[in-house]
């Protein structure tokens, strides 16, 4: 069984583990983890620390037969303080544990700032970050991101970073893209959602994307531009609904995540396909014709 496999879906032959063997397959994660090199063929476009399939997968190994609560895999944190290093390895450990438990919904609201939680978070689960689960949160997830944290030294944090899921932030800016080795912008995530002083929803490339300002149609491609600005959304009487219902609906998520992943898997698995789709239909009925820029 590989790492991947071995930190995915638990079966009917697994037994949890909790308490004093818990924290001591803890310790053997982190006693390796922290002097693990990168492998001889890890490559990784950018934050280094957070692309470690190798933890993952140790994690995985060490991990493998078992389940473990989320509630006791939150509670190894509080047991000692754990140094930088050690920070940023027990991330994968706990991410490990994540895609192996029953829970759907991993709601991290504690205090310490471990980064690289929900790593590989698998497609039909949620993380949602509303204490310090702090930078790289949802590297390479196919689940959803809900971040509510704010860095205060920085006006954005690394989540969903090579993901293939929504990412929905209300607290610092969701950066989740990078440049390959020509300098080009890879976006990865197919939807994400931010707040800052406005409501943004935007998919990959930009498409679509819905603010205060200019509404891009998702028939765009990367260089030619179908613009509708913002008083031509205002003349169209269904697509304004359509925005000014999409935007409530989201502001709503600030006080409760659950509205926010009612929404999401409410469109389907594609979430920002049925979006597209919803807004062409609305264009196609109002016989629009965007201008190109």
């Amino acid at each position: 069984m590989s790492g991947s496999e071995s930190a995915g879906r638990p079966s009917e032959r697994t037994q949890s583990v909790s308490g004093r063997k818990l924290e001591e397959l803890f310790e053997t994660y982190l006693k390796s983890a922290v002097t693990m090199e990168y492998p001889a063929n890890w490559r990784c476009h950018a934050y280094c620390n957070s692309c470690r399939d190798d933890l993952y997968a140790f994690a995985g190994s060490l991990l493998e037969g078992s389940t473990v609560a989320v509630e006791d895999a939150h509670g190894l944190l509080s047991k000692r303080e754990l140094n930088e290093l050690e920070k940023k390895c027990a991330g994968f450990f706990l991410s490990a544990i994540y895609n192996k438990s029953g829970v759907k919904d991993i709601v991290y609201d504690l205090e310490a700032k471990v980064p690289n939680l929900a790593y590989k978070l698998l497609q039909d689960k949620a993380f949602i970050n509303k204490g310090n689960g702090y930078d790289y949160s949802g590297t390479q997830a196919a689940g959803i991101i809900i971040n509510y944290v704010e860095n205060k030294d920085l006006t954005s944090i690394t989540a969903g970073f090579a993901g293939s899921g929504p990412v929905v932030t209300y607290g610092s800016r969701a950066y989740s893209d990078y440049e390959d080795d020509d300098g080009e912008t890879i976006e990865t995530v197919p939807l994400k959602v931010s707040f800052t002083k406005e409501l943004v929803i935007c998919g990959i490339h930009g498409d679509p994307i819905i603010d205060n300002n200019v509404f891009i149609n998702p028939n765009r491609n990367r260089y030619a531009r179908n613009i509708i600005l913002k008083e031509e959304i205002d003349g169209i009487l269904e697509l304004r609904g359509y925005v000014d219902a999409l935007k409530a609906t989201f502001e709503q998520g600030r006080r409760d995540y659950r509205i926010v992943l009612d929404v999401l898997r409410g469109l389907g698995a594609q979430p920002q396909e049925r979006i597209k789709q919803d807004i062409t239909d609305i264009l196609r009925r109002a016989d629009y014709h965007a201008k190109t820029a």
